[in-house]
């Protein structure tokens, strides 16, 4: 316990001192030590998150491509819980994450579940050029866009990666998630930047957040149609969360897990906004 507060500290400390020479490097060695320190395949809230996710990318995938198996690449696909379960079910899948720990762990799950996945390293921002065009039925990413500074470019990239009718899921944080976080922090004038004032990027841009409105913009500028938005965990949440105030699924048994769960879905459909992320898809032109 003491050793992590230290070891926690003094990262801390150097981030700063990094932050000063080189603002990018800063935010992508913060993000680079998130990813290799969480394991999101072993993190029992993270299993309730993850089957979320995958009803709603299971079930449009289902509704646009029928039963046959499709393509699919997940742009920062961490230790694997999306990419496992999708190549479960038959599916052709590719993942892509820039941490050397997550890819590692990836490909020991993908052993341990028996299927075949195609993991490799690379950053979304300098190596989704490097795949070529038209090649996926299917892009997935989920949490990661709101750590990119450069985000909109992001999005343009994995346009690129997708056949035309081919489908596009990415979650983002909302703006109001945020606000609350801010505002429940005692912070009042950064909530009322980033409410009133529209604010994007918080934490020196290393975090970005968006309204729903701002949201469909981008994605109909990079030609997406049909767009659709679900909130995901909207009562629910892990520490740090605003949502996790109202319940934390892992304090749950498996029954009042279902119970959570149901209910995630109705208020994930009508309250997208007001979820931990939203989970946007869209059909290419």
């Amino acid at each position: 316990m003491l050793y992590d507060l230290i070891d926690s500290k003094l990262f801390s400390l150097s981030n700063k001192i990094l932050k000063l020479l080189s603002p990018n490097m800063a935010r992508a060695r913060a993000a680079r030590r998130v990813a290799s320190r969480y394991d999101m395949m072993r993190e029992a809230d993270e299993d309730f998150f993850s089957r979320i996710y995958l009803y709603h990318i299971k079930k449009k995938i289902k509704e646009v491509f029928g039963n046959r198996a499709i393509h699919i690449f997940d742009a920062g696909c961490g230790q694997g819980r999306l990419s496992i379960p999708l190549a479960m079910d038959g599916h052709k899948v590719m993942g892509m994450d820039f941490t050397p720990e997550a890819i590692k762990l990836a490909k020991k799950y993908e052993k341990e579940k028996n299927v075949e996945i195609e993991f490799i390293l690379g950053d979304l921002e300098k190596d989704i050029n490097k795949i070529g065009s038209s090649k996926f039925h299917c892009v997935i990413s989920t949490e990661v866009l709101y750590m990119i500074k450069d985000y909109k470019n992001v999005i343009n990239k994995l346009t690129f990666l997708l056949e035309p009718g081919g489908l596009i899921f990415i979650s983002l944080r909302p703006r109001l998630y945020y606000v609350i976080q801010k505002l429940i922090n005692g912070y009042i004038s950064d909530s009322h930047d980033l409410l009133i004032n529209k604010k994007t990027y918080i934490n020196d841009g290393f975090l970005n957040c968006l309204s729903k409105d701002e949201i469909e913009k981008i994605m109909q500028t990079s030609g997406f149609t049909q767009i659709e938005y679900k909130g995901i965990g909207v009562i629910t949440g892990i520490m740090g969360d605003p949502q996790s105030l109202f319940a934390i699924p892992s304090a749950f048994d498996k029954k009042q897990q279902a119970l959570l769960f149901e209910m995630e879905l109705y208020l994930g459909d009508n309250y997208p906004e007001n979820g931990r992320y939203i989970f946007v898809s869209g059909i290419k032109k």
